[in-house]
């Protein structure tokens, strides 16, 4: 039995990944963005900076869920 979390029959985790969207992160395609950056007036962000901050940006997102599961408990009720 495999023990990767899976989100329905087909949707296994890729190996390697804690979640989908640690998955995402990792591949996110950031050759589009840094080309289309390329021929516009717009500051040049390198490839690993664009990766770096959607990780950032998801480990905001995991803390924030952090403190709220905190304040309101796992099911979110607040009474």
């Amino acid at each position: 039995m495999n023990d990767r979390k899976s989100h329905g029959a087909t949707a296994v985790v890729p190996e390697g990944y804690e979640t989908w969207l640690d998955y995402a992160v990792t591949t996110l395609d950031v050759r589009t963005p840094e080309l289309l950056n390329a021929f516009e007036d717009k500051p040049f962000v390198e490839r690993d900076a664009m990766r770096s901050a959607a990780r950032e940006e998801l480990q905001a997102l995991r803390a924030k869920a952090a403190q709220l599961t905190a304040l309101l408990g796992p099911g979110g009720d607040h009474t």
